[in-house]
């Protein structure tokens, strides 16, 4: 009987997170898709340590991938561009405009020692060597007014892909949220 009502806990949980909720769906318009032009910025500025640009190079090709993957399968017609100028305002066309503000790869090493210490110890070592990873992103509209704000995200855990794949939800979510309330 425990076991019934748990599978059926589980299953109810699950539907309830996948059927509910604001769907990331793009709205449907009469003319084809809705256009999102994405420019990252990576932040590296002026004379960088070669390791950083590194870094911050991998870190923006994978956001971009990632982003790219994320907006096509919620049904966006999802483009990188190179420059604010490649983009041109016109009817269900938005631009978003991401920029790394800070990025802490981690430390690997260190958290496998926090794993083998164990303890709170353990948990506060692993928690020091965590990928950090800030951005701020911004959304202009059709007429080319900004749209949505700057908002920035921060995101700590393990590895570094999955602190960026934490930012880029954070960033559709808010994106695909602010883009459905124009369509209603």
């Amino acid at each position: 009987m425990r076991a019934v009502s748990m599978v059926l806990g589980a299953a109810l949980m699950i539907s309830f997170v996948t059927g509910c909720g604001p769907g990331l769906k793009a709205p449907k318009v009469e003319d084809g898709k809705i256009q999102v032009f994405a420019l990252v910025d990576r932040g590296v500025e002026g004379e960088a340590d070669v390791d950083k640009v590194k870094q911050r190079d991998q870190v923006g090709t994978w956001m971009e991938g990632d982003l790219a993957n994320l907006f096509r399968k919620n049904g966006y017609d999802f483009q990188q561009i190179a420059s604010e100028e490649d983009f041109v305002p016109a009817a269900h066309r938005f631009l978003l405009k991401v920029k790394v503000l800070s990025y802490h790869p981690g430390n690997k090493g260190a958290r496998v020692a926090g794993a083998l210490v164990g303890g709170w110890s353990g948990a506060a070592m692993a928690q020091a060597a965590e990928a950090r990873l800030a951005a701020n992103f911004q959304l202009i509209g059709p007429d080319g007014a900004l749209v949505s704000g700057d908002t920035n995200q921060g995101s700590g855990t393990g590895d570094w892909n999955v602190a960026v794949r934490n930012v880029n939800v954070v960033v559709i979510k808010s994106v695909a949220k602010k883009i459905q309330s124009l369509y209603k």
